[in-house]
């Protein structure tokens, strides 16, 4: 480790209650993000409180030192890398702060593949095929993510949809369905529900329904953020001439359809 990483690690260390990370893997894992680029920090820091962030931001205006904030990593622009100090908030500030009837607050740590996990810990698989159909559920979550952040985003924004409901496995989704609980053999409920009566299982199924809902709130307004800021980055390329990978996938996939015939709409 250089001096100056040194010097930056013991300062920080000695005023923050976050980890401070400087050595030379740490560094190398926060290089880069969903994008094509890569830039090594300076430093990283995993801010646990408010007060973190505002000794960080403190600390790097007295050394001119730049500050990148990072979430999720899943930026397409390389906009969460920078050669100074970057602030992991997933690490440890990734927590609901309210939830009202039409707005969520979040830290800004909170990411939706964190809420996808989240989500997950609400289905009550029931009936023998439950458990294979969970099983499923889990293994096209990992497809996602083994394809790409955005990819896990998608998929996640899609399970808090009005769309996916999965009443003939899920309890949450059976019940919301019209489906009672006393219907089901004790044999075909989950092992933490047999020892359960009626009332208890009615009870706790409503829980994880109200949990579910909160989360897909807090899902749908990250999912409005993403896409705003999407169209505010598509927006900015198209002023600047720069082309993002998809515009010019499509670009290519329409001159290709061209010479095979194809005519488009106002082109």
């Amino acid at each position: 480790m250089d001096p100056e990483r040194e010097r930056i690690q013991a300062d920080l260390r000695g005023v923050l209650q976050g980890d401070v990370l400087c050595d030379d893997l740490s560094l190398q894992m926060y290089a880069s993000d969903a994008s094509i680029y890569e830039i090594r920090p300076l430093g990283v820091i995993r801010p646990h409180s408010l007060e973190d962030v505002q000794a960080s931001l403190v600390y790097a205006a007295e050394n001119s030192l730049s500050i990148h904030p990072r979430g999720a990593g899943s930026g397409l622009a390389g906009e969460s890398l920078g050669p100074g100090l970057m602030l992991d908030f997933a690490h440890s500030m990734r927590r609901p702060l309210s939830i009202s009837e039409d707005t969520v607050r979040v830290q800004s740590g909170m990411s939706l593949a964190r809420l996808n996990q989240q989500l997950n810990q609400t289905y009550v698989a029931y009936g023998q095929e439950g458990g294979r159909y969970k099983m499923n559920q889990a293994a096209q979550d990992s497809n996602a993510a083994s394809m790409s952040l955005p990819s896990v985003a998608s998929r996640t924004v899609a399970k808090a949809g009005d769309l996916y409901k999965n009443e003939d496995w899920d309890l949450v989704d059976a019940m919301e369905a019209g489906k009672e609980i006393e219907e089901l053999a004790v044999e075909d409920l989950p092992e933490s529900m047999q020892a359960m009566d009626v009332e208890e299982r009615k009870e706790h199924v409503a829980e994880l329904a109200e949990r579910r809902a909160g989360i897909t709130a807090e899902i749908d307004e990250l999912a409005k953020k993403r896409m705003a800021y999407i169209a505010v980055e598509r927006d900015r390329l198209a002023e600047t001439g720069d082309e993002g990978f998809d515009a010019a996938l499509i670009v290519g996939l329409k001159d290709i359809a061209r010479k095979r015939g194809f005519q488009f709409e106002g082109s």
